[in-house]
């Protein structure tokens, strides 16, 4: 199954350890072709934070998106005991 339809959480370690290693290699080589395309270093550290501050942003929909589902699976839990108590 390709990597793109398999979601981390069914990821085994190993995988989890060839992405992260591929990330790594990844990184390194995007920073050589840039460094080799004339981008200085502060160039760079901006284009790495620009990077984290999306990946933060990634981060904190994906934990509001958790928050929400489940408050809604708990005022269903609740909203289904008060009718059964009715």
């Amino acid at each position: 199954m390709p990597d793109s339809l398999v979601s981390q959480s069914e990821e085994t370690p190993r995988a989890t350890g060839d992405r992260a290693a591929a990330a790594r290699i990844l990184a390194r080589s995007f920073y050589r072709e840039l460094r080799e395309n004339g981008y200085t270093a502060r160039q760079l550290l901006s284009l790495s934070t620009e990077l984290i501050e999306l990946v933060t942003q990634d981060l904190q929909r994906e934990r509001q998106s958790v928050h929400q589902r489940h408050f809604a699976i708990q005022h269903n839990r609740v909203g289904h005991a008060l009718a059964q108590d009715v």
